[in-house]
């Protein structure tokens, strides 16, 4: 009876074709129009493309990789050369010492010396844009490269002996807040500085949700990710992004090399928190759902930048340590004319998504698409370069529950967690133990 069923629809449908042969000869070129027609609509209807939600990840992955394929971030060679580097780092330079002052003047020198050579990349790129076609570069940019290459010769000297001291003040520091178990920090703190790969996401177009994403080569130039995000966009019918990552939570972690310590430290103390969360229950489950993922990057984002600013005011006081989202009280709603605010990028984001979350829910996906796309430009006049703006940004953003792209209400809890916390440690010892998003709920009511 199984074996026959299928069989009833295919003998209708052949029969159907034979009932309009038959009157092909009677009803003329009208039934030829109806049988090519019929045909049309039928081998459309085999070809059409399964809505994103219904694409599994090896469906997605069969149509990414050969979009991808030659620039795929090698993960297992970078951590070869990583650990060998740090292994040769750290018997050079075994001296605890490195971690006072005096090695924070080794770091501040370092980061000046590449804020230079930012500066001599960002203009010698001016001055080639304003060479006419076939033009070859004269003295004065030749000069200029000649200098940023020397410099950036000279970073590379420097480089281990920095991460080195970088890496001792957060494990004093960290230590001293109470990190340390049994007197023993772990594991220890180490990371890279260099580029990080760059980070596909994808989102499906009705809603957002971060449903598929892969790491890239680092150096993608501009047009490079384009290309992919419209190819795949055409295989899948998704929405898609390649952004750029400020680290990689592997061990060691690779650290985005800006010119700015108030950036570097905060970064270098969000992905050791990772790496301390991934001993423990929050950490291990860190893979096991999206609820799961933005609470664990909550928590590195909370404690990393709490680390991060009592690094800085350890060693660099006189470095602007980043704001800490959870020292600010909840505020009540501004009574001010909208026009009369301050602009504000944080809630700018926050409106935004909610606009697009409830045109997506009312299935105006086009309108949602056309909105984000208004908001972006909106963005563009006020400064803030952002190349997309679209569900597969909102997918990946969101997962920061503190970030200006989440409306997710694990952020406000987990800020009220820590003012509730008498200490970092404290909060870490708390949260370390979740393994559902009901735990931070049922830390709040105690």
């Amino acid at each position: 009876m199984l074996m026959n069923t299928p069989a009833v629809p295919l003998f209708c449908f052949v029969r159907r074709l034979g009932t309009m042969r038959h009157h092909e000869r009677q009803l003329g070129w009208h039934a030829v129009v109806a049988a090519v027609l019929l045909a049309a609509i039928c081998v459309l209807a085999m070809g059409v493309r399964p809505p994103a939600q219904a694409l599994s990840e090896k469906d997605i992955d069969s149509a990414v990789r050969p979009v991808v394929a030659g620039r795929e971030f090698d993960i297992a060679r970078w951590e070869a050369e990583a650990v060998a580097a740090k292994v040769a780092t750290n018997l050079r330079y075994p001296a605890p010492q490195l971690a006072d002052l005096d090695g924070s003047m080794v770091v501040t020198a370092y980061v000046e010396q590449l804020r230079q050579v930012r500066q001599l990349q960002h203009e010698i790129e001016e001055a080639y844009a304003e060479l006419p076609a076939g033009t070859l570069p004269g003295e004065a940019i030749r000069q200029k490269e000649a200098e940023a290459k020397r410099l950036r010769d000279e970073l590379r000297r420097h480089q281990p002996l920095v991460e080195t001291i970088l890496e001792r003040q957060v494990a004093r520091t960290a230590g001293r807040l109470g990190l340390s178990t049994a007197g023993v920090l772990w594991p220890p703190v180490l990371f890279r500085l260099s580029p990080p790969p760059t980070h596909l996401i994808i989102s499906p177009r009705e809603r957002i949700e971060l449903i598929y994403s892969r790491d890239l080569s680092p150096d993608l130039s501009v047009s490079e990710r384009d290309a992919m995000e419209r190819e795949i966009e055409a295989r899948l019918g998704v929405s898609s992004l390649i952004e750029d990552l400020g680290g990689y939570g592997t061990y060691p972690p690779l650290i985005l090399e800006e010119p700015a310590l108030g950036w570097i430290i905060p970064t270098a103390a969000h992905e050791w928190i990772h790496n301390y969360l991934a001993f423990r229950p929050l950490g291990l489950r860190y893979e096991t759902s999206p609820a799961l993922k933005t609470l664990n990057e909550t928590v590195a984002s909370i404690a990393g930048d709490e680390l991060g600013a009592a690094v800085i005011f350890d060693y660099y006081p006189w470095v602007t340590p980043p704001e800490l989202s959870w020292k600010r009280p909840p505020q009540p709603p501004a009574e001010e004319k909208e026009e009369e605010r301050e602009f504000d990028f944080t809630r700018f984001m926050r409106e935004t998504r909610q606009e697009a979350e409830r045109l997506l829910a009312a299935g105006r996906m086009a309108e949602a698409e056309q909105y984000m796309e208004s908001r972006r430009q909106e963005l563009v006049q006020r400064g803030y370069v952002i190349r997309k703006l679209n569900q597969a940004y909102f997918a990946f953003h969101g997962l920061y529950a503190t970030g200006p792209g989440s409306i997710d209400p694990t952020g406000p809890k987990m800020e009220e967690l820590r003012r509730r916390s008498p200490s970092l440690a404290a909060f870490m010892h708390t949260v370390e133990w979740f393994t559902s998003p009901e735990d931070l709920d049922r830390a709040l009511g105690q």
